[in-house]
């Protein structure tokens, strides 16, 4: 699936006093690719970088890792940025980056991953990935993406402006989960039981099942198997 969105347009310039000053001309748009199979949030992420509050960006969409890199081959030198999901159907995990880094060294890609693995993310940006953004870190994170696809690669690389922490660093910041918290999400997520969880931690059984019901409510699910499907 290709698809182009216009941004909104910007009011036009107008001259006073007759003088014979060429316009003003505004930067160039950057173009940002996204690849992911899931329409709504391709649709979101549209809609999140065209507010009023975002810099204005073209965006390319493709639904599968094949698509992606066949419109990147197509259109890369006007790529300035390639938002990849690692879960896409042919393309699981760090495959995909692996695979689209093979293809095409010289992108600068974001990834994004719906699991709380700070390993992952650390294994993505070892394989090129600038920054490694969980999908629910939240509209503001998404919005830097317009900002840091205009700078070029070595200032990405020093202090890019969308560039995130660890993926459990992400999801605590975004939710407030403390350190502890956040350790035992990853427990969960791994499918640890309480014993196993408290045995790590030094806390009771009891504290353990407390934390637990706390994330429950957080991510607004009912149930620990709901929790665990929230992140596959």
């Amino acid at each position: 699936m290709d698809l182009t969105l216009n941004p909104r347009e910007h009011a036009p310039i107008t001259l006073h006093g007759g003088t014979d000053r060429p316009p003003r001309r505004e930067p160039a748009m950057p173009t940002i690719l996204v690849i992911d199979d899931h329409e709504l949030f391709r649709m979101g992420l549209c809609i999140v970088l065209n507010d009023a509050r975002s810099e204005p960006a073209a965006l390319l969409e493709a639904d599968c890792l094949r698509a992606g890199m066949a419109l990147y081959a197509e259109r890369g030198a006007g790529i300035d940025l390639v938002v990849l999901d690692l879960n896409l159907p042919d393309g699981k995990g760090l495959y995909a980056l692996e695979t689209f880094r093979r293809a095409h060294p010289a992108a600068r890609i974001v990834a994004l991953t719906e699991t709380v693995d700070a390993a992952v993310a650390e294994e993505a940006r070892a394989l090129g990935a600038e920054a490694v953004l969980h999908k629910a870190c939240g509209a503001d994170a998404f919005r830097e993406l317009a900002v840091a696809a205009r700078r070029p690669l070595a200032a990405a690389q020093d202090g890019w402006p969308g560039a995130m922490p660890p993926v459990s660093d992400c999801v605590s910041a975004q939710l407030r989960l403390t350190p502890r918290q956040v350790k035992i999400l990853d427990l969960v997520l791994q499918g640890h039981p309480n014993q196993e969880i408290g045995a790590v931690t030094g806390l009771k059984t009891g504290t353990v099942k407390n934390h637990i019901s706390w994330l429950l409510v957080v991510f607004g699910v009912p149930s620990r198997s709901r929790l665990i499907s929230l992140f596959r």
